[in-house]
């Protein structure tokens, strides 16, 4: 849109630009320190002119045009290109860590330019760039750190103490495993002694198989109960077997401590060797004393049982002896001796041991003896019988002759190295 004035008007304002022009001719204008008013923020700086400096009279701010120049310098070096601006404010940005001196100059329409006002200043370094940051940032990252090697730390003991728990358990577990493991491999290895000698339980369990040995010197004892089968008609099975039950499990205590080898029981018969499966030279002795011990308990028990009388044989020679089969494994003897110790048995009295003449040969030194006659054998020469009626008095401990003293161990002892020479 244009503006067209009359002669009239014309003629008023150039009147007033004239007297106006008159007037700040001689006027002092300008801007001071106090009126630059600045805004920063890091290193960008915001310069603000009062709107007023330079001009008292507020009817001619809409007239006169009064431009400024900023000149910012650096060390005495100009930093930043200078322009005239009718813009009271003005922003400058990303100003380097130094002092800088801002230099205002104003200027109007008729007077050329003129310098007003300087102001001095310093960018500093940002605060996050500081030595004092990097301190806080080196004890924010220590702090950082040390959380999460606590943390980690933390989480590892957490980790350490379950695996602890677990492996504790686990531990428990397998011990309890490996207890009840031995409880039952004790009470398995309880069970095959029990059926088989523990020298041949052993080679059992290392290979699978026995093999059957040899032994020349031997001495096997058989023992049954008096009438027994015209006993078992007359009272209770069970309080018979009761009975029967008592006195073999007292002839295996006895058998044992004299280092003899339960066989088999066959019926009210009970079998039983010396010398096998570990050798020795004193079998024939300890069966012997053996039988006058099962004798002694018989006697003893006979009040409160029916099965009070016993016969008794014994014979020594050469037998063969291990387990064979691969089903219900038993430990068992075979040869001429072991039918020729059941005949002396069979051929014995109540209350009597019967022991054949080879026995006699090596125990008669130390044990009273009764010759009672010959045996007939089936394919073989007649066996010599003799009655053990007690130990020599000499060597016994009792009255009655059925348990042996400390001399008789020592001279059996010197006895069976003579015997070896």
């Amino acid at each position: 849109m244009r503006l067209t004035l009359n002669p009239y008007q014309k003629a008023t304002a150039l009147g007033i630009l004239f007297y106006l022009t008159i007037t700040f001719h001689n006027y002092a204008y300008g801007i001071s320190n106090a009126d630059i008013v600045t805004y920063s923020r890091t290193n960008n700086i915001l310069f603000v002119i009062n709107e007023k400096a330079g001009l008292q009279n507020e009817t001619v701010n809409h007239v006169i045009q009064v431009d400024h120049e900023y000149i910012l310098s650096a060390s005495l070096r100009k930093m930043h290109p200078d322009y005239w601006s009718t813009q009271l404010s003005r922003r400058i940005t990303n100003l380097a860590t130094n002092n800088y001196t801002l230099l205002v100059n104003t200027r109007n329409s008729i007077e050329s330019a003129n310098y007003l006002a300087s102001f001095i200043f310093r960018v500093n370094k940002p605060w996050y760039t500081s030595t004092i940051a990097f301190i806080s940032y080196l004890l924010l990252l220590g702090i950082i750190v040390w959380s999460i090697v606590k943390l980690v730390n933390k989480q590892l003991l957490y980790i350490k103490k379950k695996l602890e728990e677990k492996i504790k358990e686990r531990t428990s577990e397998i011990e309890e495993k490996n207890r009840l493991l031995k409880e039952e491999k004790k009470k398995s290895d309880q069970l095959l002694q029990n059926i088989l000698p523990v020298k041949i339980a052993e080679e059992l369990k290392a290979t699978g198989t026995v093999r059957v040995q040899y032994y020349d010197l031997a001495t096997i004892m058989f023992l049954d109960f008096k009438d027994f089968s015209k006993i078992s008609q007359f009272i209770n099975p069970l309080k018979l077997i009761n009975e029967l039950n008592n006195c073999f499990t007292k002839f295996d205590e006895i058998t044992k401590r004299h280092r003899l080898e339960k066989i088999k029981t066959i019926g009210d018969a009970y079998m039983c060797a010396g010398g096998i499966p570990e050798q020795n030279k004193t079998n024939p002795f300890d069966t012997i004393l053996a039988a006058f011990e099962i004798l002694s308990f018989v006697k003893i028990a006979e009040e409160n049982q029916w099965l009070s009388e016993v016969r008794i044989g014994i014979h020594t020679g050469e037998i063969l002896a291990g387990v064979i089969g691969k089903n219900k494994f038993a430990y068992d003897i075979w040869g001429e001796a072991v039918n020729t110790a059941s005949r002396m048995e069979t051929s014995s009295e109540s209350g009597r041991i019967n022991i054949s003449g080879e026995t006699y040969e090596i125990v008669k030194d130390f044990f009273d003896c009764e010759y009672r006659g010959k045996l007939e054998a089936k394919h073989k020469n007649q066996f010599d019988m003799y009655y053990v009626l007690r130990i020599k008095k000499e060597y016994s401990k009792d009255d009655e002759g059925m348990f042996p003293n400390e001399l008789f161990r020592d001279n059996l002892n010197i006895h069976l190295n003579m015997a070896e020479v």
